[in-house]
């Protein structure tokens, strides 16, 4: 028909084809109507997915920061507490070392430290009696006592002596000290 020019029977193909174009395009546009609102419907949950899990998040995240800022607020309060408490505590190690002879030592009795009131009682200097034992101020006799090892077995119990007490200073000469032993305890109980 278009190379024999016929119009009239292009015309009819063509009224054909447009009634069998409409009638399968009809079950396409369907088709394309129902995949865009899958579409639409699928990015709507998606959206809305997203939003809530962003909530989620965002809520979670406060929680999180809540607790953060919570523990971080009680674990300074502690601190300062227990500082307030080791000032307290340094306090009064400090005025009793202003006023009393003090000496430390490990349970097996090497000596760590001791204050002035005690190295002037004793008439030592600190370098001549740190690292080396107590018994460095008793007499012999006094040394190898049952008197003597049982006060270090009772200091080993952590049992607290309190007596008066023979001593022996620097220069030879005999001291007698109301003094008292005092076992430190760790948190243990040790």
């Amino acid at each position: 028909a278009v190379e024999r020019g016929d119009k009239e029977a292009l015309d009819q193909i063509n009224e054909k084809l447009e009634k069998q174009f409409l009638t399968h395009r009809k079950p396409i546009n369907e088709l394309v109507r129902l995949v865009t609102d899958s579409m639409v419907e699928n990015q709507t949950t998606a959206e809305s997915m997203a939003e809530s899990r962003a909530r989620l998040i965002l809520l979670l995240s406060f929680v999180v920061a809540s607790i953060v800022i919570a523990f971080t607020l009680w674990l300074r309060h502690s601190v300062a507490l227990q500082e307030l408490k080791d000032l307290d505590n340094a306090g009064k190690i400090a005025a009793i070392g202003r006023s009393q002879a003090a000496i430390e030592f490990t349970p097996d009795g090497i000596i760590q430290t001791a204050n002035e009131n005690f190295l002037n009682t004793v008439g030592y200097s600190l370098d001549e009696i740190q690292g080396r034992h107590h018994s460095m101020f008793v007499d012999d006799s006094h040394r190898n006592s049952n008197e003597y090892k049982d006060l270090w077995a009772r200091l080993a119990r952590g049992e607290f002596q309190t007596s008066e007490y023979r001593r022996v200073g620097k220069a030879g000469n005999t001291i007698y000290i109301q003094a008292s032993y005092n076992p430190i305890f760790d948190n243990k109980g040790k």
